[in-house]
């Protein structure tokens, strides 16, 4: 840990946090970076002087900085040599990956600290637990031995535990310990205060109320044979083994005392406590104060206290059923119920919830061991669970079942062959937990099933007991499925709300380039419904069975649709007949060779090649994916993720397909809307051209005729520089064209001879094989070389200096060539993108109502 030093890099680093910058570099030559490293290293603790040395020889120093939320991720070289923009990159991701993994320590850390202070919160709960079960003062050393077992399960494992408890009158303490082993140690001593004098300042300090105060002591071993002789009564009374002695504190011992109104709690340790375990003392000490005050409160009404300790169990098995917000729960529920049983001072092995479902064949069960919880399980209607089902539907309220010697491993065997619980048993056969030998069960009724109590021992003072905690979970069960129907009520307002954006997107469409915003929508609300997946995607087949993905998640969104030919692969396969067949659903199991092959072949022979590289890097992993598959009309709605889906998410998915089946209808009567508009437009504007043609009256009409084809394309939506119309080419040197630009006709025709380059080659090339159409697409070299040409060998050199500069700074030329009987029409883009089918279509259309234009214009030029 180093001290901000306010050094170059700090600085640069504070301001980047700052601006919101994720990135920044630092350069220092010789004497800058030997400056910086004069000020930082004295603070960098274990640097030897060989490495000192060399950071001070070093040329300079260049660091690269990549910033994230929590983090900052910095490389350095001593070169004075910046890092490439390559290298700067590979940093970026590594800070990225380091993020999520620091946000994963930060995670661990958390969960550590709530599973300590659990840990802690438990310990507190077992000593209050017992020292409310207290009938008398004599019962103290009791709560002393589960203390001791406390600070063992909490790592601090002392030597000894005691109670000293003062009386200001008398100027005595009373001194209660457990021994070293921790158990149950009986007796009392009572010592003068005024016996020792680290006695007599304890209780000096306890008369202040020094009542934040955690007293450290420390007994030098010169001193500890008086202290054992003051406390000779107490340890005589242990067995042997259990007594302490000053061979147990060879360097001197520590004794930890924490305050409490009525004396001091502590313990006696070989060592010093740390400061965790001195606040662990005071909560002890704090709980312990409660509990103890509550005692003397009551130590006259045992019965009272002991229905205030059966009603705070009831309450905190009510208060964590109430808590309850899915079924699942229930088996944290049981849990809590064997610690709240268990407090109360019943030995029980096994408890568990068992409710009753709309499956005549069994019953669900969620259980606890008291050691962890068993997943939710089903029990049979069949011997032992029919039994206590028939009692229950009898309207008994408590079934008790004994299980002696002879029956219990049979009764085990059986278990441990039921689904669900025979896998948890089994489990905990294998970590050495022994089941019982023989058990009692006490099956307690309420409307909605039962509660298991299983006990070693008979128990009669708890069946009350255990009838109130029925009826408890009685109450907040019902108020359970008041919560769970709300909720099921809650959810299918939420999935009904994010389906109604998906339709609100669908009816806003319309034009058929916005149905990425409909998938989007679709993607969204599907995530806001808080499904997880990997990756999503939309697959449309059409009548080749061609696959067309639209695609969300590993990278994002992806921002386009893409093209996948029909395969016999397994997996087109599979997807494709079970879309035929019509199947609703089903789940395929992408992984290993099989997925290998496939991500290969796809990413070779598809528009897969040019997906983003985490996707790729998905695709080529062997790992298994689970592709879920929810299918429609059209194609399917798929989830990719690692793990198959629960059946809610399916249903929720099938509703999501239907409504894009929805979508994509809209979508397809949109599209044949848009076509047949398209298809109007082009008329019209064919229409015109004739029109055009039909006024003509004159040859030189003609240039009319151009200007209006050449408008007409324009206002088609293509994207054209110039228009070409040129006469069959029967001179074998020259082509005669006139030319269209920006709405305008060359006032002459324009008379071009033949050249050697690539643009007159392959006019020569389609006329000798009869072609009526083609492309060319020419480099910006090629088309400077062509235009050259013509601008030193035709009229055309006297075109406008503007004109030509746009020609020559453009990067290339793309053109589509008509061929008919009289003429050609060739349209031209200088961005040297070629024309799209759809576009060429229409070009050609043009060139053949041209060609009657022409036919015309040839009758009009003979009759003049």
């Amino acid at each position: 840990t180093v001290p901000y030093l306010d050094l170059v890099w700090d600085r640069q680093f504070t301001e980047a946090k700052k601006k919101g910058k994720d990135f920044f570099t630092t350069l220092m030559d010789f004497e800058e970076k030997n400056s910086f490293y004069k000020v930082l290293l004295p603070h960098v603790e274990g640097l030897t002087k060989k490495v000192k040395d060399f950071y001070f020889s070093c040329p300079g120093l260049a660091i690269s900085t990549a910033i994230k939320k929590d983090i900052g991720l910095y490389i350095e070289n001593f070169s004075g040599t910046p890092y490439s923009s390559e290298e700067n990159e590979i940093l970026r991701r590594f800070a990225k990956v380091f993020q999520q993994t620091y946000t994963r320590f930060l995670d661990l850390k958390k969960a550590e600290a709530q599973t300590r202070e659990s840990q802690i919160q438990l310990s507190l709960e077992r000593v209050r637990a017992r020292s409310l079960a207290m009938k008398s003062s004599d019962e103290l050393h009791e709560v002393l031995a589960v203390l001791f077992r406390q600070f063992d399960d909490l790592g601090i494992q002392p030597v000894n535990v005691f109670l000293s408890l003062f009386d200001k009158e008398k100027r005595t303490l009373t001194y209660r310990a457990s021994g070293k082993s921790g158990k149950r140690m009986p007796g009392k001593q009572v010592v003068e205060v005024d016996s020792m004098e680290a006695i007599k300042a304890l209780y000096d300090k306890w008369l202040n109320g020094n009542s934040d105060n955690v007293e450290l002591i420390f007994f030098p071993k010169e001193v500890l044979p008086q202290l054992f002789g003051i406390f000779s009564e107490t340890f005589s009374t242990m067995p042997k083994a259990d007594r302490m002695g000053p061979e147990d504190f060879p360097e001197g011992g520590y004794s930890i005392a924490g305050y409490t109104p009525f004396g001091y709690l502590g313990y006696d340790h070989q060592r010093q406590a740390t400061e965790e375990e001195q606040e662990i003392l005071a909560r002890f000490c704090t709980e312990f104060t409660r509990v103890y005050q509550r005692f003397l409160d009551l130590t006259n009404a045992e019965a009272q206290a002991r229905e205030a300790q059966i009603e705070t169990a009831l309450e905190r098995v009510r208060s964590r059923s109430m808590a309850m917000h899915k079924s699942e729960e229930l088996a944290d529920l049981s849990l809590e119920l064997v610690k709240q049983v268990q407090a109360l001072g019943v030995d029980t092995w096994f408890c568990a919830f068992n409710i009753y479902d709309d499956d005549s064949k069994g019953s669900l069960e969620w259980g606890s061991n008291g050691q962890g919880t068993f997943p939710k399980y089903r029990t049979p209607r069949e011997g032992i669970f029919l039994r206590y089902y028939e009692a229950g539907q009898r309207g008994e309220t408590l079934l008790i079942n004994e299980i002696g010697e002879d029956e219990c491993p049979a009764h085990y065997d059986y278990l441990c062959t039921l689904p669900g619980v025979g896998e948890q048993l089994l489990k905990m056969k294998d970590e050495g937990i022994p089941f019982p030998t023989s058990q009692i069960d006490h099956v307690a009724f309420f409307k909605y099933g039962y509660v298991l109590f299983i006990t070693y021992e008979p128990s009669p003072e708890s069946h009350e007991i255990f009838k109130r905690f029925a009826k408890v979970f009685e109450q907040t069960y019902t108020r359970f499925l008041d919560l769970q129907k709300a909720e099921n009520q809650a959810r299918e307002a939420q999935i009904e709300a994010a389906l109604e954006k998906v339709r609100s997107s669908m009816m806003a469409m319309h034009k058929t380039e916005e149905l990425h915003l409909v998938l989007k929508t679709l993607f969204e609300q599907m995530q806001s419904l808080g499904l997880e997946f990997q990756g999503s995607a939309i697959i449309i087949y059409d009548e080749n069975l061609a696959a067309e993905h639209w695609m969300i998640g590993f990278s994002g969104e992806f921002p386009e649709s893409y093209k996948l030919p029909y395969s016999e692969h397994p997996y087109c396969a599979d997807m494709v007949k079970a879309w035929q067949k019509g199947v609703p659903f089903q789940e395929f199991f992408f992984e290993g060779e099989l997925k290998v092959e496939y991500a290969k072949w796809a990413l070779e022979n598809s528009d897969f090649k040019h997906m983003p590289p985490e996707f790729k890097k998905e695709m080529l992993d062997p790992a298994r994916l689970v592709l879920s598959e929810v299918f429609n009309k059209y194609g399917m709605l798929e989830i990719m993720g690692h793990e198959p889906l629960p059946k809610a998410t399916v249903d929720i998915l099938k509703r999501f397909s239907k409504v894009f089946e929805q979508s994509y209808t809209r979508f397809l009567d949109l599209k044949k809307a848009e076509a047949q508009a398209k298809e109007a437009q082009i008329e019209a504007a064919l229409e015109k051209v004739r029109s055009a043609s039909l006024a003509m009256h004159q040859s030189k009409d003609l240039h009319n005729v151009l200007v209006m084809l050449y408008n007409q394309l324009d206002a088609l939506g293509l994207k054209m520089h110039s228009a070409q119309i040129s006469e069959s080419i029967e001179d074998p040197k020259a082509i005669h064209s006139w030319i269209v630009t920006n709405g305008a006709v060359y006032p002459e025709q324009v008379h071009i001879p033949f050249s050697k380059n690539i643009y007159f080659k392959r006019i020569r090339e389609a006329v000798t094989n009869g072609e009526s159409f083609y492309t060319l697409k020419l480099s910006k070299q090629q088309k400077d070389k062509h235009f050259h040409h013509i601008f030193d060998n035709s009229s055309l050199k006297n075109v406008p200096q503007e004109r030509k500069d746009l020609i020559f700074s453009s990067p290339g030329l793309g053109t589509s060539n008509a061929m008919g009987k009289y003429t050609s029409l060739s349209i031209m883009r200088y961005d040297g993108i070629l024309y799209s089918e759809e576009e060429n279509e229409i070009i050609k259309r043009f060139a053949k109502v041209f060609e009657q234009s022409y036919t015309r214009f040839l009758d009009i030029q003979k009759a003049e």
